[in-house]
């Protein structure tokens, strides 16, 4: 086990606290206007957290297992409340000014991206795996295996949504309130439903 390193900030009056359990870890926050509440956590080896200036966070936390596990998060991201685990590898990028009024990351294994300017409600659950293994009997293969996450830059994403493995949502587009994400999304749409289907094409919006 690594040596535990606790590092408690202040910066604009507001707190970050970082952890770091493991070894050859990579924990880069650019303070440079950065305010709010942010947990890191990190129990592995070989993690690499990269969080740009000007960032807000208010009560998040960051929780790494594991090798290998990489985030990014772009200059002026928000995240009001939320959580981000990664586990066994995953990968989380959230490019610049992608705002957040409460999420919960739960990743494994691949990638997920959230393009630049996307816009989520509150109690947004974006999962790429099931928590558990499905066997085929006669094979042994694993039949759920994760998947990746693909959010195009300028989506909005609506209250209580749930966005699954192996899906895309293309650029500019709208997903209505509580619906489940669990494909592909065509840009410029909106859609709804569970699970979400396009109703709307040629479609955008507009965030002030």
């Amino acid at each position: 086990m690594g040596v535990i390193k606790s590092i408690l900030r202040r910066v604009y009056n507001h707190y970050f606290v970082i952890q770091d359990k493991g070894k050859n870890n990579k924990i880069n926050v650019k303070t440079i206007g950065v305010r709010g509440k942010l947990n890191v956590f990190v129990y592995g080896n070989d993690n690499t957290i990269t969080i740009d200036r000007s960032c807000v966070f208010n009560g998040v936390t960051i929780c790494v297992w594991g090798d290998g596990n990489s985030l990014k998060i772009g200059r002026d991201a928000k995240i009001q409340r939320g959580n981000i685990m990664l586990q066994k590898g995953a990968r989380l990028v959230i490019e610049h000014n992608a705002t957040f009024q409460e999420v919960s990351f739960v990743l494994q294994s691949k990638c997920c991206e959230i393009g630049a300017d996307c816009m989520f409600s509150s109690g947004v659950n974006i999962r790429n795996h099931d928590g558990h293994k499905i066997i085929n009997q006669i094979t042994g293969a694993q039949c759920n295996s994760p998947g990746d996450i693909l959010i195009g830059p300028h989506v909005w994403v609506g209250q209580d949504v749930t966005i699954l493995k192996n899906s895309k949502i293309g650029e500019g587009s709208i997903v209505g309130s509580k619906a489940l994400v669990a494909g592909d999304i065509e840009a410029n749409s909106i859609a709804v439903g569970i699970p979400a289907k396009v109703i709307k094409h040629n479609s955008t919006w507009i965030r002030h």
